[in-house]
């Protein structure tokens, strides 16, 4: 869900060291947009990096000792909470990474949130649209279906082509594993951009499957 941080010999692409970082931190927006959130001091000396948790919105550090440089206050939303990380098998056995964000106790509605992309990735971003369905009374699933970047290039490429309809049935056996673990009372369909090509795919894929869904 978070990210971490080393310095890398960039000849034999070994690790030299591992650098601390605050808990639960993430890169401000998208994992495959990176370059955008780093800016180097003009004497070259000072790195800054953009980064924000599930519960905080994005704030400035500098490296390499993680010294935060800006202070947004109450920009959060009260009552956010962390996600866990949870995985599925698909129709084919294959195993879905997903971010479940998820209040313990009774099972709730919960919302199958696609990420846009393809190429993208579901991660532990301060989430406005999950943490408000929580606070609504949703339960959210971000499943990171096959496609999605940062699980390596195999994974990235089980949607090419002719392929790709099986990441729609990616996204269907989410609902399906939601309400077989008893976790979700309902399911939803929601996302925006290839999110919402995804919502209107698993209608067709499998109408029933779904009580409600927003693109």
């Amino acid at each position: 869900l978070y990210d971490e941080l080393a310095i890398i010999d960039i000849a034999s692409g070994e690790i030299e060291e591992r650098l601390p970082l605050p808990d639960g931190i993430v890169f401000v927006d998208n994992v495959t947009d990176v370059e955008s959130q780093l800016a180097w001091s003009p004497d070259g000396q000072r790195l800054f990096v953009a980064w924000e948790t599930p519960t905080t919105p994005g704030e400035i550090y500098e490296l390499p000792e993680a010294t935060r440089w800006t202070f947004a206050g109450g920009a959060g939303l009260p009552g956010a909470r962390r996600p866990r990380a949870a995985t599925y098998r698909s129709f084919d056995g294959l195993r879905i990474p997903a971010v479940h964000y998820r209040v313990d106790g009774a099972p709730r509605p919960t919302v199958v949130l696609f990420h846009g992309g393809p190429e993208g990735q579901a991660r532990g971003n301060f989430n406005q649209t999950a943490q408000l369905l929580l606070a609504g009374g949703f339960d959210v699933l971000m499943p990171n279906l096959r496609g999605s970047t940062g699980y390596g290039i195999e994974f990235f490429s089980l949607d090419d082509k002719e392929l790709r309809w099986d990441s729609v049935r990616d996204g269907c056996e989410a609902a399906r594993y939601l309400k077989r673990e008893g976790m979700a009372t309902r399911t939803a369909a929601f996302g925006g951009s290839y999110g919402g090509f995804m919502t209107l795919a698993v209608l067709v894929e499998d109408p029933e499957l779904w009580d409600a869904a927003v693109d």
